[in-house]
């Protein structure tokens, strides 16, 4: 485990069991997270590590709910406030961050890593029915944000520019779906989060402007290294 790191206004810590991301003061955040999903003011957002779903690699069939493992972490850990959790099977060795200045601003990213689930949009599901079936873990997990004070649709927007920068990057590393064996999207159960500031306002966060670009770069940065481990460690 690496010692508590300050980025500015927030503290990153990592292990071989999850990492966390905690702010100063509540922060607006929106993602598809399992836990404190969509839009929320939350002080942290935890990565934790879980057992596989995968029934060839599962020791047992039962799991207790998400909701209760995460509300256990976040006690025992001392975390106060609400909590955005993200959860993964992946290796946290596949942990990655960047994050670049300009300015009064900041643009940082972090993300684990795994393709045991690696899917192409619109592939046919695994599950065929409308069940809430816990599918199996793989997972990129990725975390970015801002000092900067983005609006709710510039949050929406750097949300889909990270998730477009994820799609690029497998495309051109050349994943695929062993579905479908087309490139790869991302797969089944992929987390993107996005975190904004109360610093300068940035309404924007598209392609033609440098918050987009700036987003998009870090994403790239740590989504390069990080797959690159993963193709080197997988088995």
């Amino acid at each position: 485990m690496i010692q508590p790191m300050e980025i500015d206004d927030f503290a990153l810590l990592n292990s071989d069991e999850y990492c966390i991301v905690s702010f100063n003061t509540p922060r607006r955040i929106v993602s598809n997270a399992s836990v404190n999903g969509g839009f929320r003011k939350a002080r942290h957002i935890v990565n934790m590590k879980v057992p596989s779903n995968n029934p060839k690699q599962r020791k047992n069939d039962t799991f207790p709910p998400l909701e209760r493992t995460f509300t256990e972490f976040t006690r025992e850990h001392g975390l106060k406030g609400t909590a955005v959790g993200l959860f993964t099977s992946a290796s946290m060795d596949s942990f990655r961050f960047f994050h670049e200045k300009l300015d009064d601003l900041y643009f940082f990213a972090c993300v684990t890593t795994g393709l045991a689930n690696a899917r192409r949009a619109g592939d046919r599901a695994d599950i065929q029915n409308f069940n809430d079936i816990r599918p199996p873990e793989g997972t990129i997990n990725l975390i970015a944000g801002t000092n900067g004070r983005v609006s709710d649709s510039g949050m929406i927007e750097a949300l889909c520019l990270a998730s477009e920068m994820k799609t690029a990057v497998l495309h051109a590393m050349d994943f695929r779906s062993p579905v479908s064996g087309k490139h790869a999207t991302g797969t089944g159960t992929d987390v993107t989060v996005f975190f904004s500031g109360s610093g300068r306002e940035l309404p924007y966060c598209g392609k033609h402007v440098k918050a987009g670009e700036l987003i998009a770069r870090v994403a790239e940065t740590v989504l390069e290294d990080s797959l690159r481990w993963y193709t080197s460690n997988s088995p």
